[in-house]
């Protein structure tokens, strides 16, 4: 584990989604020069705002950079190529690490492999990426309904 913190390391961290800050915030509090570079100017898109405070709070006691509205380009000389998406400036972010956290994506293979053998019924991420509030309140309700003789 401690290898894959990063210690007086510079990282990029791409993506504001949730799970991109609370990775970053992770790293931060474990010593490493964070910047979070998010293509969009919001941050934790489709979480409840209260979520993000926190991690956020310890971004900013950590010294954490965000940068907002800028697009990655490639990775090239010790750092990342970015695009400021309004200006179109081009600039570097250097970093000796890149840690990318971008989109969601059903992943829905094994209930793909599964239907046609038995009762499939996907819920949460297999079918649409989201909140695991949803993905528990969808697995309530299909349980609650299931019929084991189905």
């Amino acid at each position: 584990e401690e290898d894959l913190l990063f210690p007086g390391k510079k990282v990029a961290v791409l993506g504001g989604g949730m799970t991109a800050l609370e990775t970053a915030e992770l790293l931060a509090q474990e010593g490493s020069d964070v910047t979070v570079i998010v293509r969009s100017d919001k941050l934790g898109k489709g979480v409840d705002p209260d979520n993000i405070v926190t991690p956020l709070e310890h971004l900013a006691e950590h010294g954490a950079r965000i940068s907002t509205l800028t697009t990655p380009l490639e990775y090239r000389d010790g750092a990342v190529q970015v695009r400021g998406t309004k200006t179109g400036e081009e600039y570097a972010i250097e970093a000796d690490i890149v840690v990318t956290s971008l989109g969601e994506i059903a992943r829905d293979q094994l209930v793909k492999e599964l239907e046609g053998m038995c009762r499939v019924v996907a819920i949460g991420d297999s079918k649409k990426p989201g909140r695991v509030a949803n993905a528990v309140h969808t697995a309530y309700e299909q349980a609650y309904i299931f019929n084991p003789e189905d």
